[in-house]
């Protein structure tokens, strides 16, 4: 009828691969059907069920070369896997959140000399030394607290081994309820090359210990006003709570603040009267010399600067540079107050000592002006704790 609705034709569903199993029960089932049809088929029969056999086998066959390829392609992944994360020169690790090892590698287990299996369940922390649980506990505060990857320099102590120097990162894994589930931790040795780092740090302060000798060669008074020096500023330091980057970095400057009186006349040195103008410009130009002369030396601190600064005062009056304020390193500030301490409080060639009193009296008129307020308050906080000057 004209006008009439078609019926809507079914849409064919996709076409799917057939299973090794489906495909193996469709040609069982197929032979039964013909031996059940009868005892002596037709020939037309007979070669339908042939030709629909061999297509069935090949698909077996097609799908059993997609499944060796399957095969082989995960070997390979999995010996990459092995490769990259089982015999990877770095530890591979996953603690929970009470410090438990969960997952760990087989560099890790070697590094840390445990069997893996026994390596499970262990605390990591107890495979750090004693001496830098404290480094551990601020290590995994901070990644607790912020979420952000941490890393940190420790030593690890392997059962049964020396102790080796690591450097250990660690990153959260997964959060529920707004903290992490697990931390993934990555640790590698560097012991040698901390151990050259010593090394090089030895020989660095050796060749300090020399610079101050050759000083104390030409002027004993020099030398012997540098090593008080050092011992007060350090002093100053600790009061103030410096790092203890920033503590070595001041101690080798107090040790050779004045190194750049090598230059200086040995007669202008000691002598036992007031210098002229032309004599003390000549003292002057010690801060710069021995900025320079440091400053071929790879300190890990500004050393070379600290120097060059030591005489600069606050309000720009002091040399070689008149700087002022924040243009001064605060080391530089620490430096400056402690050498007038010492210089004011002990006998110069050209005076007899000014007294400890009256060094503290300088130094706090000036607090705030010329010297740094807080390294005045901090100096005067450490002789009324007991600080007293040695023989150096």
């Amino acid at each position: 009828m004209a006008g009439a609705r078609q019926p809507r034709k079914q849409k064919a569903a996709p076409h799917r691969p057939l299973s090794s199993d489906e495909l193996r029960r469709q040609a069982e089932e197929r032979l039964d059907g013909l031996a059940a049809a009868a005892a002596s088929p037709e020939p037309d029969d007979l070669a339908a069920a042939v030709h629909e056999l061999r297509v069935h086998q090949i698909e077996l066959e097609v799908q059993n070369e997609e499944l060796r390829r399957a095969q082989l392609e995960l070997e390979e992944q999995r010996a990459k896997y092995f490769e990259l994360f089982e015999l990877a020169p770095v530890g591979y690790l996953t603690v929970n959140a009470e410090d438990i090892i969960g997952e760990t590698n087989v560099t890790a287990a070697h590094l840390l000399g445990v069997e893996r299996q026994r390596l499970v369940g262990q605390p990591f922390s107890a495979f750090v030394l004693a001496a830098d649980q404290e480094v551990f506990y601020r290590h995994h505060r901070l990644l607790e607290k912020t979420g952000v990857p941490q890393t940190c320099e420790l030593r690890l102590q392997p059962a049964a081994a020396a102790f080796f120097w690591a450097r250990l990162e660690s990153r959260p894994q997964g959060v529920a309820d707004g903290a992490p589930l697990r931390y993934h931790l990555t640790f590698i040795d560097v012991h040698e090359r901390v151990a050259a780092e010593e090394e090089l740090h030895e020989q660095l302060q050796d060749t300090v210990k020399t610079m101050g000798a050759i000083i104390g060669l030409r002027d004993p008074y020099t030398a012997a006003h540098e090593g008080r020096v050092t011992t007060l500023a350090a002093a100053i330091a600790l009061e103030l709570g410096l790092g203890e980057e920033a503590l070595e970095g001041l101690a080798f400057a107090g040790e050779v603040h004045d190194i750049g009186k090598v230059g200086v006349p040995a007669e202008i040195l000691s002598k036992p009267a007031a210098l002229n103008e032309e004599e003390f410009a000549l003292i002057k130009r010690h801060s710069q010399a021995g900025r320079e002369l440091l400053g071929a030396i790879r300190f890990r601190q500004p050393v070379a600067e600290i120097v060059g600064q030591h005489h600069e005062r606050l309000d720009g009056s002091g040399y070689p540079d008149g700087l002022k304020g924040d243009e001064i390193l605060p080391e530089a500030g620490v430096l400056a107050v402690a050498d007038v301490v010492e210089a004011m409080a002990s006998h110069r060639p050209y005076r007899a000592a000014l007294g400890l009193q009256a060094a503290l009296a300088e130094v706090r008129s000036g607090s705030g002006r010329r010297y740094d307020a807080v390294a005045v308050a901090a100096c005067e906080r450490v002789f009324a704790q007991g600080f007293a000057f040695t023989e150096a």
